[in-house]
């Protein structure tokens, strides 16, 4: 399987970005697998891995503990980004974006979120509500 997608990957005329979402889930087999498809493809595919932090905990002590393909993988890693928390803009901007007017739920969310899922989440559930009480007052009215 891993020769047929990196034939599919090494023959396009484009170059290709394979992002990999919720790489904390991983296990070091399937890290193996990787390993063998950046190898086949290094000279016209880049890979991107996004996890949690643990994710990079994970892969420093397992090549640490000299798991197999573990310390061949890790060479193999060019640059750790680690994403900051949303900056109060940023938090603004996205509930401008969603229409969320409240400064007060704003500015809870700007001290309590760790990351932009969080935010998206807790931005979502604030319209959730919003709506469920906007619709329980068209109830009572009637």
């Amino acid at each position: 399987m891993i020769n047929s997608i990196a034939f599919k990957l090494n023959y396009s005329k484009y170059k290709k970005l394979l992002i990999i979402d919720e790489a904390g889930k991983f296990k070091p087999k399937f890290l193996e697998y990787l390993h063998e498809l950046r190898d086949k493809t290094d000279h016209g595919t880049g890979i991107v891995m996004a996890g949690p932090e643990y994710f990079k905990d994970n892969i420093l002590n397992w090549s640490r503990k000299g798991v197999v393909g573990i310390p061949e993988l890790l060479r193999r890693v060019n640059h750790w980004e680690q994403l900051d928390p949303p900056t109060k803009e940023e938090i603004h901007a996205l509930c401008e974006t969603y229409n969320v007017n409240s400064l007060s739920f704003r500015n809870q969310l700007w001290t309590t979120v760790t990351n932009f899922a969080e935010a998206f989440s807790k931005i979502k559930n604030y319209l959730k509500l919003k709506e469920k009480n906007k619709n329980n007052k068209s109830v009572q009215k009637n």
